[in-house]
């Protein structure tokens, strides 16, 4: 028993294997939180990493920009070992900036995989669960013409 809470101790915190040192800068202080409603296009086999075809964004004030970067450490942490879907249609964004620094996120509840990227550095891919997709979806723009921000696949 002892051995086996040993082991469980040393296991290293899915946040810190996530983002680097100075991206958890950046998002335990941001200067502005943005959240945007992404949608897809499913013939697209990977989507490009940029927020330009976002169908609604929204800035979030310094509360609600907490909230959302609790949300998102709250979905990686809930990783679940095994296999994952590979559609990764993200229907969610982040992006945090403190000063000229900045972390994007594209999160697909679906497949359960997030796409990070650091400024100046490669996009990384890890897997995440569902923890925090109430929270994201009670932030998410509404896009124009729609009743709800749009919802990925059950």
């Amino acid at each position: 028993m002892t051995v086996f809470l040993a082991a469980l101790a040393l296991r290293p915190d899915p946040v810190a294997r996530a983002f680097t040192p100075a991206a958890r800068a950046i998002l335990a202080q941001p200067d502005r939180v943005t959240i945007y409603a992404l949608e897809p296009d499913p013939s697209v086999k990977k989507p490009a990493l940029g927020f330009r075809d976002a169908l609604a964004a929204r800035r979030l004030n310094r509360a609600e920009g907490k909230t959302a970067v609790d949300a998102l450490f709250a979905t990686v942490r809930d990783v679940k070992d095994g296999l994952t879907m590979s559609c990764f249609e993200p229907h969610h964004g982040l992006k945090v900036e403190r000063g000229r620094r900045w972390v994007k996120v594209w999160i697909c509840f679906t497949c359960r995989q997030t796409e990070i990227e650091e400024s100046g550095g490669r996009p990384i891919t890890v897997g995440s669960g569902r923890a925090g997709q109430a929270t994201l979806d009670r932030l998410i723009p509404k896009p124009p013409g729609r009743r709800s921000a749009p919802k990925p696949a059950p």
